[in-house]
């Protein structure tokens, strides 16, 4: 007996007695075949194996619209990433922003305080005659010199 043409299945089985399996296993399979055949949607006149290649299709259409979907939702919690990492990289460059206008403010009110300690030991002096209050006099103006000239990069 032929076997039958589009199968659905194959059955590879054996049995206790190999002669006896050999007469058996093309009854069987014309009879799996024949089960195949079965009409189980009356209204379409769809088969076991009709509605089984459709539920087969289905399954896989499902299964490749899920990992589409997956893929989408990727692709956009991936995006959403990437917007709260630009956005803490934009909130860090504030913070540097805020903190080298800080540090300026600080250096100027220190070198402010500077100005005004040299200033003032400064005045206390002059008028003296005695040569090491000239020298340091001297130095005191050459150290304010120097801090004058102390400038912030947005100033130069």
């Amino acid at each position: 007996m032929s076997e039958p043409q589009n199968r659905l299945t194959k059955v590879s089985l054996s049995g206790a007695d190999p002669i006896l399996w050999e007469k058996l296993q093309s009854k069987l399979l014309v009879i799996l075949d024949k089960s195949l055949e079965t009409i189980i949607n009356y209204d379409t006149g769809a088969t076991i194996k009709d509605e089984a290649r459709e539920f087969t299709s289905a399954m896989i259409h499902f299964g490749k619209e899920k990992l589409k979907k997956a893929s989408i939702e990727n692709e956009k919690l991936n995006a959403e990433i990437e917007e709260i990492y630009t956005k803490i990289k934009k909130e860090k460059a504030e913070t540097r922003k805020i903190n080298a206008v800080a540090d300026k403010i600080n250096l100027e009110n220190q070198l402010r305080a500077i100005r005004i300690s040299l200033g003032s030991a400064k005045a206390l002096m002059i008028g003296s005659e005695d040569n090491e209050d000239i020298l340091f006099i001297k130095r005191i103006d050459a150290f304010l010199d120097v801090i004058n000239e102390i400038k912030y990069s947005d100033e130069a």
